[in-house]
């Protein structure tokens, strides 16, 4: 006997929470959603969370944020979708990785602004950063698509790693609905532009 069988119905999600955090170099801020558990963790003790730090998984790597505000389950009965989600307390050594991180970005900085030049790209780098997953971003004024693909290509091409590229205006850090990508021409993980 052939027994029908009907899908079940999908597990409710323990994604209950979202925390508002600001990340990056040049500050985003962002939606994240947090596990009941992890949110029983971080609010162990404390009521106001502004200014802890947690790890996240954003749309650019793993990386350090810090969080504005707590957004509790009924509070908004449509809450907008999560950019990402928070994976841990920051512990020590993310903090020390994060700090490490900046300081190398820090005294590479004037080498990547001279290669920019030498390669002759209408961009200005204004700042740069390493995720805790080793994601390289770079933050540029002026960032036309052809010109941000080009110098993610031209990083590749030159044996300098993978680079993301986050053009930057007078709104703030521009990103584009689907990730971006750098065309045809870039494997699975060969560059990318936001």
């Amino acid at each position: 006997m052939i027994q029908e069988t009907t899908p079940s119905a999908p597990a409710e999600s323990d994604d209950e929470y979202l925390l508002l955090a600001r990340y990056g170099a040049v500050p985003q801020v962002a939606r994240f959603s947090v596990s009941q558990e992890l949110m029983a963790q971080l609010t162990a003790g404390t009521d106001d969370l502004h200014g802890s730090q947690v790890v996240v998984e954003s749309e650019r790597g793993t990386e350090v944020a810090s969080v504005l505000e707590a957004i509790h389950p009924g509070v908004n009965p449509t809450p907008k979708a999560s950019t990402g989600r928070v994976l841990r307390i920051a512990a020590p050594q993310d903090l020390t990785s994060a700090a490490d991180n900046r300081r190398e970005a820090e005294l590479s900085f004037l080498d990547w602004l001279e290669q920019i030049d030498e390669w002759q790209l209408q961009l200005q780098l204004i700042d740069m950063e390493t995720t805790l997953d080793g994601q390289r971003i770079l933050y540029v004024l002026n960032g036309q698509d052809a010109e941000t693909t080009r110098l993610a290509l031209l990083v590749a091409a030159n044996g300098r790693g993978v680079v993301q590229v986050q053009p930057v205006s007078h709104e703030g850090v521009e990103v584009k609905a689907g990730g971006g990508g750098c065309g045809s021409g870039c494997g699975s993980g060969g560059c990318s532009t936001h």
